[in-house]
């Protein structure tokens, strides 16, 4: 894992390229899965949770290289994750996510 997000202070998600979730503030972790996906950036956005999602040809899933994303969305209380509907199968090289207050932002490479 390499980044933190916390949705509540006992609510949060370890990711990079895995996905793993809490629910004590730490104290315990579990696996996720996105169907598969590997995930490369997480954001919180109000209610929910964003996910820009890889998938990775490599046999090394910790330094692949990303060539199709998908963008995924679950309620921060829950893990279950659904596609954003236009979203899925991005050919790009990165995906990066970002939100402030009611606007989400997804960057992608054009590369």
């Amino acid at each position: 894992m390499s980044q933190l997000l916390f949705s509540s202070a006992r609510d949060g998600w370890a990711f990079g390229p895995g996905l793993w979730r809490t629910r004590d503030g730490g104290r315990a972790w579990s696996q996720v899965s996105i169907g598969g996906w590997l995930v490369q950036s997480l954001a919180v956005a109000g209610p929910r949770l964003l996910a820009v999602a890889g998938a990775c040809g490599a046999a090394d899933r910790r330094h692949c290289a990303f060539g199709v994303f998908t963008l995924q969305v679950a309620s921060t209380g829950t893990v279950r994750w659904r596609p954003v509907p236009g979203a899925s199968r991005l050919r790009t090289s990165a995906v990066m996510l970002a939100t402030s207050g009611r606007t989400r932002y997804v960057l992608r490479d054009h590369a």
